[in-house]
């Protein structure tokens, strides 16, 4: 299990203790339950976007090349990156590879404009961002 973050509030004991009982929380991660479904799954369809559709091992391939990116451009574990994606299978392989890599994604709606998503960095003391060129029109790298 991974501590908690600094500025993050835990859960209440009483609520833990429950959840746990329940099995509600087994102690796995998103991406340990990626690999799990890779490893069980492979061949089945996970993502499906329009005509593209990604199979589970295929996910867990992307993944792994876009955590190794981010690696290799200097990202480190527990840094945090902010995402501002659409809703398409890169959103998924982005957060699933952050990760991986070790970094918290911090998300963004796609709504926010220069000055909420530049305050938004500022307050997670972000190290990278990723989000689109262009979405329905507007430039996102202006």
């Amino acid at each position: 299990m991974t501590s908690m973050l600094d500025g993050c509030t835990p859960w209440p004991e009483e609520f833990v203790d429950r959840y746990w009982a329940a099995g509600h929380w087994r102690g796995n991660t998103l991406d340990n339950l990626l690999h799990g479904w890779a490893l069980q799954y492979g061949p089945r369809t996970a993502l499906v976007h329009g005509g593209t559709r990604i199979t589970y091992a295929n996910l867990n391939r992307r993944v792994d090349r876009m955590a190794a990116g981010f690696r290799l451009r200097g990202l480190r574990s527990g840094q945090r990156v902010v995402v501002q994606l659409p809703n398409v299978p890169e959103f998924v392989i982005t957060a699933f590879a952050l990760m991986r890599a070790g970094t918290v994604p911090v998300l963004c709606p796609l709504s926010h404009r220069a000055s909420e998503v530049s305050h938004l960095v500022r307050a997670a003391e972000a190290s990278g961002y990723v989000g689109p060129s262009t979405y329905q029109g507007f430039d996102h790298t202006a």
